[in-house]
């Protein structure tokens, strides 16, 4: 796995760059363009988590691909657990557009 970093509100984070076994299960793409807003909790290298606001890009039934950008605009990505991802209220996000 690689070890990513990203820069969120001036705090340098590092996760790893999980990729869940996909050979048995259907990944499915939302439309481009309308991906769905998200505040997710990707799992960092010291196990603890964080909140980023980003959209869901693809998805199974037990993960998501949830791409952001960071505080340097840098384009971040992660397979989430869908348990730790979720559809905020219009007001409760603050996301930046992802460049593609």
């Amino acid at each position: 796995m690689a070890t990513l970093n990203f820069r969120q509100d001036g705090v340098e984070y590092e996760y790893e760059a999980r990729h869940p076994d996909l050979r048995t299960k259907t990944v499915q793409r939302f439309t481009y363009g309308q991906e769905p807003k998200v505040i997710a909790e990707p799992e960092l290298t010291d196990g603890r988590t964080v909140e980023v606001h980003g959209y869901a890009e693809h998805w199974t039934k037990d993960e998501v691909v949830v791409v952001w950008s960071d505080d340097d605009i840098q384009h971040c990505s992660a397979w989430v657990p869908s348990g730790k991802v979720r559809r905020p209220a219009e007001d409760e996000w603050h996301g930046k557009s992802v460049s593609r």
